[in-house]
């Protein structure tokens, strides 16, 4: 296995940290501040002027091997850089969830007329699309569950049913389709999630240096160093299975990775809860204000355990493939 990256990749990663330097982390303040005044669903402007930044930087819609010529292994380290501000970033360069798998199965099942309806303005970032599977009533970690029925009536189709926590903007082949997208986003997901346990971890290791309590800084007593050394393991090991997940899909599809595509769905997010989490350990309690973006972090970590699926279920299907593995010897 190879994962080291293109020299387009590694160009891509270079204009994307400019990017970051000079105008993401820079508007994040202004960002924040103007959704505290208005509607919080409304579209802050400092989100437009960044658009049209990154496509003047190249730097749109690298997530679609088709148009960025990047493979998944390759824009693996791009989602890792824009989730040091998950929030701003991903929807800056048009690599937003859940934009981006519905872009992805447009691209791959859409007919020439939908392209042109729902996946050309999507791909020019004119509008946003919405990921509809929660319900209330059911378990919809288990999607046989959903009780939420399409028939057609006409020309037309009626979908009946009641939803919960739609992501974004507000059958026959369908669950094939669905299971489809869920292969490279799931690589974004967690690169994302290691992006934000690395801004958790300089975080760390900067108020290590700069504070001081029972006569030392921070980052002489042995208890922060054990936390910052553990951080660095931890994050290290999930992005390398992240990679070898990535380089699966790339060489042997989303089927040749479901076992890794599992892994990484729990092993990324609880790796970034934990590294956040110690993060906010070594703040106290700044660390749970919005002086920091620990707690924001960690709120988005935890509840990405839940949007990607319980943990649980994303066990039982890598010890499901683990039972079937046929062993070199036993005894």
């Amino acid at each position: 296995m190879d994962f080291g990256l293109s020299p387009a990749a590694e160009e891509v990663c270079a204009r994307m940290w400019g990017f970051m330097r000079e105008e993401v982390f820079p508007a994040e303040r202004e960002y924040e501040q103007w959704r505290a005044s208005h509607d919080p669903h409304a579209h802050p402007p400092v989100l437009e002027r960044l658009k049209e930044s990154a496509r003047k930087r190249e730097l749109w819609n690298l997530f679609l091997p088709a148009l960025s010529g990047l493979s998944n292994l390759d824009y693996a380290a791009v989602a890792e850089i824009s989730g040091w501000s998950p929030v701003i970033a991903p929807e800056a360069i048009n690599c937003q969830a859940p934009d981006t798998g519905n872009m992805e199965t447009l691209h791959l099942f859409a007919t020439p007329e939908q392209k042109r309806q729902w996946l050309e303005p999507l791909l020019a970032g004119e509008i946003r699309s919405a990921f509809a599977m929660t319900e209330p009533d059911v378990a919809s970690s288990d999607a046989t569950n959903i009780t939420t029925r399409i028939a057609r009536d006409g020309d037309d189709y009626v979908i009946n049913g009641r939803k919960w926590w739609i992501s974004g903007a507000a059958e026959g082949d369908g669950f094939v389709i669905a299971q489809a997208r869920l292969g490279p986003g799931r690589v974004h997901h967690a690169m994302r999630a290691i992006g934000m346990a690395e801004r958790a971890l300089g975080l760390m290791v900067d108020r290590a240096k700069s504070r001081v309590a029972f006569g030392q800084h921070l980052s002489d007593q042995g208890v922060v160093r054990e936390l910052i050394a553990q951080s660095r393991i931890d994050i290290d090991q999930a992005r390398l299975l992240v990679y070898k997940t990535a380089w699966l899909i790339d060489s042997r599809g989303a089927k040749g990775a479901r076992t890794e595509i599992a892994a990484i769905k729990v092993a990324a997010p609880a790796m970034a809860t934990a590294v956040i989490d110690r993060a906010i350990e070594v703040f106290g309690g700044m660390g749970v204000s919005d002086d920091t973006p620990l707690a924001y972090f960690y709120a988005w970590a935890r509840s990405l355990r839940i949007a990607d699926g319980p943990d649980a279920v994303h066990r039982r299907s890598i010890a499901r493939e683990e039972l079937r593995r046929e062993r070199p010897f036993t005894g």
